[in-house]
């Protein structure tokens, strides 16, 4: 079982990622706080990410020649057509061996 280090650690963590990302170059212009993107931010889940995290690491394999990519992908699958507003399609074809699927 994978074990999770504690929230506090990951939320300093997650401020120290996006301080980075956010900081400005030396001598760039200020940028606009688009409150489209604020929102859709707002709604990011920890514990939703990491739910996902835990359920798709909990398949012994995604090999695609093994049934369990299957079962990897329809959970994926499943998760999506839940969204509002989302169309979900996938396509079967056959491939020599492939190690993974790509998620």
């Amino acid at each position: 079982m994978r074990t999770f280090p504690s929230t506090s650690v990951r939320a300093t963590r997650l401020g120290a990622v996006l301080a980075l990302l956010l900081a400005a170059p030396a001598g760039a212009q200020p940028f606009t706080v688009d409150p489209r993107v604020s929102a859709l931010v707002a709604q990011v889940n920890q514990g939703n990410i990491q739910n996902t995290v835990t359920v798709l690491s909990s398949f012994p394999t995604r090999r695609a020649d093994q049934p369990e990519a299957l079962q990897a992908k329809n959970w994926l699958v499943a998760r999506f057509q839940a969204l509002p507003r989302v169309t979900v399609t996938t396509e079967t074809f056959q491939a020599g061996y492939a190690p993974n699927i790509i998620c």
